[in-house]
Protein backbone atom coordinates (compact mmCIF):
# COMPACT_ATOMS: atom_id res chain seq x y z
CA UNK A 1 0.00 0.00 0.00
CA UNK A 2 2.96 2.21 0.74
CA UNK A 3 4.56 2.18 -2.54
CA UNK A 4 1.65 2.28 -4.51
CA UNK A 5 0.53 5.15 -2.59
CA UNK A 6 3.41 6.75 -2.71
CA UNK A 7 3.60 6.38 -6.63
CA UNK A 8 -0.51 7.18 -7.21
CA UNK A 9 0.21 10.68 -4.95
CA UNK A 10 3.17 11.29 -7.60
CA UNK A 11 0.62 11.12 -9.92
CA UNK A 12 -2.06 12.81 -8.83
CA UNK A 13 0.39 15.72 -7.98
CA UNK A 14 1.40 15.60 -11.77
CA UNK A 15 -2.27 15.48 -13.21
CA UNK A 16 -4.07 17.77 -10.75
CA UNK A 17 -2.36 19.83 -8.80
CA UNK A 18 -4.30 22.56 -7.57
CA UNK A 19 -7.10 19.76 -6.33
CA UNK A 20 -4.76 17.85 -4.48
CA UNK A 21 -3.55 21.06 -2.82
CA UNK A 22 -7.10 21.99 -1.83
CA UNK A 23 -7.99 18.39 -0.45
CA UNK A 24 -4.41 18.11 1.81
CA UNK A 25 -5.31 21.17 3.53
CA UNK A 26 -8.38 19.99 4.51
CA UNK A 27 -9.10 18.14 7.98
CA UNK A 28 -12.48 17.78 7.18
CA UNK A 29 -11.24 15.46 4.21
CA UNK A 30 -8.46 14.18 4.85
CA UNK A 31 -10.36 12.41 7.95
CA UNK A 32 -12.95 11.37 5.84
CA UNK A 33 -10.00 9.94 3.56
CA UNK A 34 -8.56 8.12 6.72
CA UNK A 35 -11.62 6.30 7.38
CA UNK A 36 -12.10 5.26 4.13
CA UNK A 37 -8.13 3.88 4.39
CA UNK A 38 -8.83 2.21 7.67
CA UNK A 39 -12.83 0.62 6.90
CA UNK A 40 -12.25 0.41 3.27
CA UNK A 41 -8.94 -0.52 2.34
CA UNK A 42 -6.99 -1.54 4.51
CA UNK A 43 -9.96 -3.62 5.58
CA UNK A 44 -10.54 -5.36 2.34
CA UNK A 45 -6.43 -6.46 2.17
CA UNK A 46 -5.40 -7.78 5.61
CA UNK A 47 -9.03 -9.73 6.21
CA UNK A 48 -8.55 -10.90 2.90
CA UNK A 49 -5.22 -12.63 2.85
CA UNK A 50 -5.87 -13.62 6.64
CA UNK A 51 -9.26 -15.35 5.24
CA UNK A 52 -6.97 -17.11 2.31
CA UNK A 53 -4.68 -18.35 5.19
CA UNK A 54 -7.30 -20.12 6.92
CA UNK A 55 -9.90 -21.11 4.33
CA UNK A 56 -7.65 -21.18 1.10
CA UNK A 57 -8.47 -18.57 -1.41
CA UNK A 58 -11.59 -20.04 -3.01
CA UNK A 59 -13.57 -19.65 0.54
CA UNK A 60 -12.19 -16.61 0.62
CA UNK A 61 -13.60 -15.22 -2.41
CA UNK A 62 -16.62 -16.62 -2.27
CA UNK A 63 -16.83 -14.90 1.45
CA UNK A 64 -15.90 -11.45 -0.09
CA UNK A 65 -18.44 -11.68 -2.90
CA UNK A 66 -21.18 -11.26 -0.09
CA UNK A 67 -19.62 -7.92 0.25
CA UNK A 68 -22.52 -7.15 -2.52
CA UNK A 69 -25.15 -7.99 -0.05
CA UNK A 70 -23.96 -6.42 2.96
CA UNK A 71 -23.27 -2.93 0.59
CA UNK A 72 -27.35 -3.54 -1.14
CA UNK A 73 -29.02 -4.39 2.33
CA UNK A 74 -27.41 -1.03 4.07
CA UNK A 75 -28.17 0.82 1.12
CA UNK A 76 -32.17 -0.23 1.27
CA UNK A 77 -31.83 0.90 4.76
CA UNK A 78 -30.23 4.07 4.55
CA UNK A 79 -32.25 5.22 1.63
CA UNK A 80 -35.92 3.60 2.99
CA UNK A 81 -36.21 1.74 -0.42
CA UNK A 82 -36.26 -2.08 -2.06
CA UNK A 83 -33.48 -2.95 -4.07
CA UNK A 84 -34.37 -2.87 -7.90
CA UNK A 85 -35.51 -5.49 -9.34
CA UNK A 86 -32.81 -6.03 -12.04
CA UNK A 87 -29.77 -5.55 -9.07
CA UNK A 88 -31.41 -8.47 -7.30
CA UNK A 89 -30.89 -10.94 -10.56
CA UNK A 90 -27.59 -9.61 -11.45
CA UNK A 91 -26.50 -10.58 -7.29
CA UNK A 92 -28.03 -13.89 -7.26
CA UNK A 93 -25.99 -14.48 -10.74
CA UNK A 94 -22.92 -12.65 -9.86
CA UNK A 95 -22.44 -14.98 -6.21
CA UNK A 96 -23.72 -18.48 -8.16
CA UNK A 97 -21.37 -17.59 -10.52
CA UNK A 98 -18.56 -16.75 -8.14
CA UNK A 99 -18.87 -19.54 -6.14
CA UNK A 100 -18.90 -22.28 -9.10
CA UNK A 101 -15.64 -20.62 -9.98
CA UNK A 102 -14.47 -20.28 -6.85
CA UNK A 103 -15.27 -23.82 -5.46
CA UNK A 104 -14.90 -25.88 -8.50
CA UNK A 105 -18.69 -26.66 -8.38
CA UNK A 106 -17.76 -28.25 -4.33
CA UNK A 107 -21.16 -28.02 -2.57
CA UNK A 108 -18.85 -29.24 0.58
CA UNK A 109 -17.49 -26.27 2.34
CA UNK A 110 -15.28 -27.08 5.29
CA UNK A 111 -14.41 -23.50 6.68
CA UNK A 112 -12.66 -22.58 10.35
CA UNK A 113 -14.37 -19.96 12.63
CA UNK A 114 -11.28 -17.73 12.41
CA UNK A 115 -11.44 -18.22 8.30
CA UNK A 116 -14.89 -17.38 8.51
CA UNK A 117 -14.83 -14.37 10.66
CA UNK A 118 -11.74 -12.71 8.99
CA UNK A 119 -14.04 -13.52 5.53
CA UNK A 120 -16.97 -11.41 6.85
CA UNK A 121 -14.78 -8.68 8.21
CA UNK A 122 -13.48 -8.70 4.34
CA UNK A 123 -17.14 -8.48 2.86
CA UNK A 124 -18.02 -5.18 4.99
CA UNK A 125 -14.66 -3.68 4.09
CA UNK A 126 -15.40 -4.23 0.79
CA UNK A 127 -19.20 -2.96 1.38
CA UNK A 128 -18.00 0.01 2.74
CA UNK A 129 -15.29 0.71 0.61
CA UNK A 130 -18.02 0.78 -2.45
CA UNK A 131 -20.59 2.95 -0.48
CA UNK A 132 -18.72 5.27 1.80
CA UNK A 133 -16.70 7.47 -0.65
CA UNK A 134 -19.53 8.46 -3.35
CA UNK A 135 -19.94 11.96 -2.10
CA UNK A 136 -15.89 12.51 -2.00
CA UNK A 137 -15.16 11.02 -5.01
CA UNK A 138 -17.81 13.31 -7.01
CA UNK A 139 -15.82 16.87 -4.76
CA UNK A 140 -12.31 14.86 -5.50
CA UNK A 141 -12.47 12.59 -8.26
CA UNK A 142 -11.17 8.99 -7.75
CA UNK A 143 -7.10 9.44 -8.56
CA UNK A 144 -6.72 12.56 -5.47
CA UNK A 145 -8.74 10.54 -3.19
CA UNK A 146 -7.41 6.55 -3.70
CA UNK A 147 -3.53 8.21 -3.62
CA UNK A 148 -4.29 9.52 0.07
CA UNK A 149 -6.01 6.66 1.15
CA UNK A 150 -3.21 4.61 0.12
CA UNK A 151 -0.59 6.68 1.49
CA UNK A 152 -2.41 6.93 4.84
CA UNK A 153 -2.90 3.28 4.61
CA UNK A 154 0.50 1.99 3.65
CA UNK A 155 2.17 4.81 6.70
CA UNK A 156 0.02 2.83 9.36
CA UNK A 157 0.17 -0.42 8.38
CA UNK A 158 4.25 -0.16 8.07
CA UNK A 159 4.96 -1.37 11.86
CA UNK A 160 2.33 -3.84 11.24
CA UNK A 161 3.71 -5.34 8.25
CA UNK A 162 7.62 -4.96 9.73
CA UNK A 163 8.99 -5.46 6.57
CA UNK A 164 12.63 -5.12 7.85
CA UNK A 165 12.09 -8.76 9.25
CA UNK A 166 13.76 -11.26 8.02
CA UNK A 167 10.28 -13.63 6.39
CA UNK A 168 12.69 -16.23 4.72
CA UNK A 169 11.75 -15.27 0.96
CA UNK A 170 14.21 -16.35 -1.75
CA UNK A 171 14.00 -12.72 -3.46
CA UNK A 172 14.61 -13.99 -7.41
CA UNK A 173 14.11 -12.55 -10.75
CA UNK A 174 10.44 -13.78 -10.57
CA UNK A 175 9.53 -13.19 -6.83
CA UNK A 176 10.72 -9.72 -7.13
CA UNK A 177 8.51 -9.26 -10.43
CA UNK A 178 5.73 -10.25 -9.00
CA UNK A 179 5.58 -8.33 -6.29
CA UNK A 180 6.15 -5.27 -8.57
CA UNK A 181 2.71 -6.75 -10.29
CA UNK A 182 0.94 -6.80 -6.75
CA UNK A 183 1.75 -2.96 -6.33
CA UNK A 184 1.07 -1.78 -9.72
CA UNK A 185 -1.79 -4.15 -10.92
CA UNK A 186 -3.03 -5.28 -7.81
CA UNK A 187 -3.30 -2.53 -5.70
CA UNK A 188 -2.23 1.00 -7.76
CA UNK A 189 -4.68 -0.17 -11.09
CA UNK A 190 -7.45 -1.97 -9.66
CA UNK A 191 -8.35 0.00 -6.67
CA UNK A 192 -7.97 3.46 -8.63
CA UNK A 193 -10.38 1.97 -11.71
CA UNK A 194 -12.51 0.60 -8.71
CA UNK A 195 -12.81 3.97 -7.33
CA UNK A 196 -13.78 5.26 -10.59
CA UNK A 197 -16.35 2.65 -11.31
CA UNK A 198 -17.75 3.66 -8.16
CA UNK A 199 -18.30 7.44 -9.17
CA UNK A 200 -19.61 6.48 -12.61
CA UNK A 201 -21.72 3.65 -11.84
CA UNK A 202 -22.39 3.42 -8.02
CA UNK A 203 -21.20 1.12 -5.70
CA UNK A 204 -23.64 -1.44 -6.21
CA UNK A 205 -22.99 -2.21 -10.18
CA UNK A 206 -19.27 -1.47 -9.32
CA UNK A 207 -19.30 -4.28 -6.86
CA UNK A 208 -21.11 -6.31 -9.08
CA UNK A 209 -19.13 -5.86 -12.25
CA UNK A 210 -16.08 -5.95 -9.84
CA UNK A 211 -17.46 -9.52 -9.33
CA UNK A 212 -15.95 -10.68 -12.46
CA UNK A 213 -12.74 -10.80 -11.03
CA UNK A 214 -12.41 -14.65 -10.60
CA UNK A 215 -13.76 -14.85 -14.63
CA UNK A 216 -10.18 -13.08 -15.37
CA UNK A 217 -8.29 -15.29 -12.52
CA UNK A 218 -9.34 -18.25 -13.69
CA UNK A 219 -8.58 -17.33 -17.24
CA UNK A 220 -5.08 -16.10 -17.09
CA UNK A 221 -4.56 -19.20 -14.59
CA UNK A 222 -5.72 -21.43 -17.39
CA UNK A 223 -3.45 -19.59 -19.98
CA UNK A 224 -0.05 -18.50 -18.05
CA UNK A 225 0.28 -21.53 -15.83
CA UNK A 226 -1.95 -24.36 -17.60
CA UNK A 227 -4.51 -24.88 -15.02
CA UNK A 228 -7.34 -27.01 -16.40
CA UNK A 229 -11.31 -25.47 -16.81
CA UNK A 230 -14.00 -27.78 -15.58
CA UNK A 231 -17.66 -27.55 -16.30
CA UNK A 232 -18.15 -25.71 -13.25
CA UNK A 233 -15.83 -23.16 -14.03
CA UNK A 234 -17.58 -22.76 -17.85
CA UNK A 235 -21.13 -22.26 -16.04
CA UNK A 236 -19.89 -19.69 -14.04
CA UNK A 237 -18.31 -17.72 -16.28
CA UNK A 238 -22.05 -18.19 -18.35
CA UNK A 239 -23.43 -16.84 -15.16
CA UNK A 240 -20.92 -13.97 -14.70
CA UNK A 241 -21.46 -13.11 -18.01
CA UNK A 242 -25.39 -12.81 -17.99
CA UNK A 243 -24.26 -10.92 -15.19
CA UNK A 244 -22.84 -8.02 -16.74
CA UNK A 245 -25.48 -8.03 -19.80
CA UNK A 246 -28.17 -7.46 -17.30
CA UNK A 247 -26.23 -4.41 -15.67
CA UNK A 248 -25.23 -2.89 -19.24
CA UNK A 249 -28.29 -3.07 -20.25
CA UNK A 250 -30.20 -2.12 -17.14
CA UNK A 251 -27.74 1.13 -17.42
CA UNK A 252 -28.43 1.72 -21.28
CA UNK A 253 -32.03 1.46 -20.00
CA UNK A 254 -31.66 4.37 -17.29
CA UNK A 255 -29.89 6.71 -19.49
CA UNK A 256 -32.41 6.30 -22.54
CA UNK A 257 -35.42 7.21 -19.71
CA UNK A 258 -33.44 10.06 -18.71
CA UNK A 259 -32.31 11.25 -22.02
CA UNK A 260 -36.40 11.25 -23.00
CA UNK A 261 -37.44 12.94 -19.48
CA UNK A 262 -34.86 15.95 -20.56
CA UNK A 263 -36.34 16.12 -23.88
CA UNK A 264 -39.92 15.90 -22.44
CA UNK A 265 -39.28 18.95 -20.00
CA UNK A 266 -37.80 21.11 -22.44
CA UNK A 267 -40.19 20.77 -25.24
CA UNK A 268 -42.57 22.13 -22.26
CA UNK A 269 -44.23 25.51 -23.14
CA UNK A 270 -42.09 28.09 -20.51
CA UNK A 271 -43.75 30.94 -18.69
CA UNK A 272 -42.98 34.35 -19.70
CA UNK A 273 -40.96 34.93 -16.52
CA UNK A 274 -38.86 31.79 -17.11
CA UNK A 275 -37.30 33.07 -20.19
Amino acid sequence: MLFAGLALTVLAFILEPDRMKKMIRSPHTLLEILILSVFGAFAIQLPYISSIQYNGAGIATVLQSFGIVILIVATCIIERKLPEKMDVIATVLALAGVFLIATKGSFTLEMSVAGLAWGMVNACGQAFFSGYPKKLLAKWGSIPVMSITLLMGGIYSFPLAQPWRDYGIQWDALSIWATIAVVFLGTFVAFTLFLQGVKDVGGVRANLLGLSEPVSATIFSWWLLGSALGVADLIGFALMISMVVIVTLNDAREAQIAIKEEEEEESLPRHPSQE
